[in-house]
């Protein structure tokens, strides 16, 4: 990755907000990474993901030791129901595999508690102005998907100055409670509709 994207992940590194985490107080080494996720997708595809968190302190005390091997490889677990499902959508949306696209956590650090724990907006927001609107400008995509109401709420679109090109559009969490079906004609109403989708979540 460019010196300027090294830079960012530096920040990262250096600068975790007030109670919570960052991946190497859990003994991970994602040092070159502003997310830990993008480790093992960070494909120029013209396609980038950006998920809420990368994590919580409680799903990954329960890791056992084979799977925190395979977080530490591929920067995500693909065991999870969320990243089971993001595979899936971008081979039936896009036929490309997840390390082909660029995939990012718009808050790169560990939260307290379970895995479903709330962040505030003001706090995902702050994250998003320092490291995604970065790497957006520094990958280029064409299309941005924000995955959850979260997301697409904190994303500061005002602020976003698209000499790009880039599409944004709201989709549904992967792990939203929905069936696959539901998911997948979520993300085609959001591409066909430029991102306006009622019922994102």
């Amino acid at each position: 990755m460019k010196k300027c994207y090294q830079d960012l992940a530096k920040k990262r590194v250096d600068s975790v907000p007030r109670s919570f985490r960052n991946p190497e107080h859990l003994e991970f080494d994602f040092r070159q990474w502003v997310s830990p996720y993008t480790k093992g997708a960070h494909g120029k595809s013209g396609v980038m993901i950006v998920l809420q968190d990368w994590g919580s302190v409680d799903a990954f005390r329960k890791l056992s030791k084979e799977d925190r091997e395979i977080v530490g490889i591929l920067g995500r677990n693909p065991k999870l129901l969320t990243n089971r499902r993001l595979e899936r959508l971008l081979n039936d949306l896009f036929g490309q595999r997840i390390d082909k696209t660029y995939v990012t956590n718009a808050f790169p650090y560990i939260k307290r508690g379970g895995i479903s724990a709330q962040l505030p907006l003001k706090l995902v927001r702050g994250e998003i102005l320092k490291y995604t609107l970065e790497e957006i400008r520094l990958v280029k995509p064409s299309k941005v998907f924000l995955c959850g109401r979260l997301v697409w709420n904190a994303f500061p679109h005002k602020d976003f100055d698209n000499k790009i090109g880039a599409e944004l559009i709201r989709v549904p969490h992967p792990a939203a409670r929905m069936s696959y079906e539901n998911h997948l004609y979520a993300w085609r109403a959001a591409m066909a509709d430029k991102g306006k989708v009622r019922r994102s979540r």
